[in-house]
């Protein structure tokens, strides 16, 4: 092979680049003068690999410089292989051999990093060539080029794929798929049915806040009037509709989708309870006055999905005391609601400080009105509630929120 010498700028340059006087010079020059030695380094003896390899990548240069080859072949369960350069180096002190020994000690994120998930054959990686405990040359400083990307790519594709899949199935279930069934009975002492159900359709719902998955939605209440029907099928009627145009104005929050749609059961709670008293209001004397004095309590079960991780999601509200039971398969019941009695300690506080009453009265704890001239005392078993406008205005003992 041609010899090699270090030219004076730090790079490799052949020996015919090297004018014969500075050729003389480096073979003749004695050891005794360590100016001309430090000038121009020697090369090791060619018996020495590891020396020669130490001398042709040693600091002197400028920066390490990474070669590319290809996976020939790779054991992971042993943990070695050999790569193929691409390019042969420059002729040298170094002849590189065809194949380059490669070990798992030398992939760069070790044997659990992606870099050695890349190693298959015909892989494109990039390397440092070093050298062994023996002083044979290996690649040093593994990495793979674009082929571990191109799996990660793979597997989330996949993933993405019955991601997707999931998702349209849960879309289709909320849209045409769920089945509901209710029955009814006009209570002991009643004349008329006063309460009424609501078996949502489902509907599309799109993108809910930071969730760039498009939702449906099923939406269902119970609705137990008391003081006539009125207030129950206002709400039966209305409730819905103000949830989902609430919904219209929380899409864009930067929320999850589950905040997001309980926003909108606030928000609809509240704009319909707003709704029914601005009506009664305008009532104010006669049998309309009657009729506006009804009130109902509120049960309602919204299912919605897929929401970020591909679930169906379930969001109980409730005012009053009809209650939300779960049951399971294996015949368990899960309580979804919370009854809202007038003697649990923080709606009775609420109610007090509101100038309300709590009391015992005909067998149950009520909300006690004082009677006014020409009223009767009246009492309320519920705590919240939808209408009853004499317990809000004008101050607002119950709530529907």
């Amino acid at each position: 092979m041609a010899d090699n010498t270090e030219t004076t700028d730090g790079t490799l340059g052949r020996d015919d680049d090297v004018p014969a006087s500075k050729k003389a010079k480096l073979t003749s020059e004695p050891a005794s003068k360590p100016a001309a030695a430090a000038r121009t380094r020697a090369p090791p003896v060619m018996r020495d690999l590891k020396a020669v390899l130490s001398f042709h990548f040693s600091g002197s240069n400028q920066g390490t410089k990474r070669s590319e080859g290809r996976v020939r072949w790779f054991d992971k369960e042993k943990g070695f292989g050999k790569i193929v350069p691409l390019k042969a180096p420059a002729r040298g002190l170094l002849e590189a051999p065809e194949e380059i020994f490669v070990h798992r000690k030398q992939i760069e994120g070790g044997p659990e990093g992606s870099n050695y998930a890349g190693l298959v054959q015909g892989a494109l990686v990039s390397y440092e060539l070093t050298t062994q405990e023996d002083g044979k040359p290996c690649a040093g400083s593994v990495q793979c080029e674009g082929i571990a990307k191109a799996l990660q790519t793979r597997i989330s594709l996949a993933a993405g794929v019955q991601s997707s899949a999931k998702d349209s199935q849960l879309r289709n279930l909320l849209l045409s798929g769920l089945r509901a069934g209710s029955h009814q009975e006009v209570g002991k002492g009643k004349v008329f049915m006063e309460d009424r159900l609501l078996e949502g359709v489902g509907r599309e719902v799109g993108t809910l806040g930071t969730c760039s998955k498009a939702s449906a939605c099923a939406f269902f209440g119970v609705f137990d009037g008391h003081g006539g029907l009125s207030c129950s099928e206002f709400v039966a009627l209305q409730l819905e509709r103000n949830v989902f145009e609430s919904l219209k104005d929380q899409k864009k929050r930067d929320a999850s989708s589950e905040q997001v749609f309980r926003s909108a059961l606030l928000a609809g709670f509240k704009v319909t309870e707003h709704s029914f008293l601005q009506y009664a209001n305008k009532l104010d004397v006669g049998a309309s006055r009657a009729w506006a004095s009804s009130g109902s309590t509120a049960c309602t079960a919204c299912l919605f999905g897929p929401d970020e991780e591909s679930r169906l999601r379930l969001l109980v509200a409730s005012a009053g005391d009809s209650r939300a039971v779960l049951a399971k398969k294996d015949g368990l019941s899960v309580r979804l609601s919370c009854d809202h009695k007038p003697d649990l300690p923080a709606e009775r506080r609420r109610i007090e400080q509101q100038g309300g009453t709590v009391a015992q009265f005909g067998g149950a704890w009520r909300v006690i009105l004082k009677a006014g001239r020409g009223h009767v005392t009246s009492g309320l078993s519920v705590a919240r509630s939808f209408g009853d406008v004499d317990f809000k205005v004008p101050a607002e003992i119950v709530s529907a929120v």
